[in-house]
């Protein structure tokens, strides 16, 4: 045997060693790679199966969140598009919602048309009627002696009526008001009728009311205090059962001494 003959085979030996071992090596981390994926998969795949399980079980169950009917009046102004798309951008984080946008006019605008119809509620109507010209703020009356969107308003209750076997809440959203979206899970909680404080309203700094055990015993006001319910239009919500159950639920087009 030469001399070298031994050295030889050892490094021969010793190279497929160190071969062998950097290849398992490699195995090993692209194992060790590839496990967490596929466990993240696995998971993230029954996860999904489960989710979609909870959600059979619950409209089986009738356990579905009731509409919210969110009625809006609005009128032509410099403005308009720009209120609207904001209240647009908050309902179209709430889920389960029914938009009625009614327009002061005597046609349906492109502008409102494309703004509530861009902007990501999916669920809307767009309706239309215009204000009578003898039912209109006189430049000489005060500003509360007409109110504003009653014929629009009226016009979504009448909406609201034509399909009696639809549920859910019926809630009034003027386009110039600012809402949070944790409004809208009392709003849906609504059995008959729900009223909550209105910040900003009246000349103070909010307007609400005192209650005790869920029962009203006064009002915080300052504007008109004797009305009968000195409510602000942000600061109620009503079932539609009790609603529909009356067949003419309109506001009048003329104000009372006690309104």
């Amino acid at each position: 045997m030469p001399p070298n003959s031994r050295c030889i085979g050892d490094r021969k030996s010793f190279k497929r060693i160190v071969w062998q071992y950097f290849w398992r090596t490699h195995q090993y981390c692209r194992l060790a790679v590839l496990l967490p994926l596929i466990c993240a998969f696995v998971l993230g795949l029954t996860f999904g199966i489960w989710i979609c399980q909870l959600d059979s079980r619950a409209a089986s169950n009738g356990n579905i969140l009731p509409t919210i009917y969110v009625v809006t009046a609005t009128y032509k102004r410099p403005e308009q598009r720009a209120e609207l798309t904001r209240l647009c951008n908050t309902l179209a984080r709430v889920p389960a919602i029914h938009w009625l946008v009614v327009e002061d006019a005597d046609s349906p605008s492109s502008l409102v048309a494309d703004t509530i119809g861009n902007c990501g509620v999916l669920s809307y109507t767009h309706l239309y009627v215009a204000t009578p010209e003898d039912e209109k703020l006189k430049s000489t009356e005060p500003y509360w002696w007409r109110p504003e969107g009653v014929r629009q308003r009226n016009l979504a209750f009448e909406w609201l009526r034509n399909d009696p076997s639809r549920t859910g809440v019926m809630y009034i959203a003027d386009d110039d008001n600012t809402y949070d979206v944790r409004l809208f899970d009392e709003i849906r909680a609504t059995r008959r009728v729900s009223v909550w404080p209105v910040a900003f309203a009246g000349g103070l700094l909010y307007e609400g009311i005192r209650c005790a055990h869920g029962r009203v015993l006064g009002w915080i006001v300052a504007f008109k205090p004797h009305r009968q319910f000195p409510l602000d239009m942000a600061g109620f919500a009503i079932n539609l059962q009790l609603l529909l159950s009356d067949r003419q639920p309109n506001w009048p087009t003329r104000l009372k001494e006690d309104f």
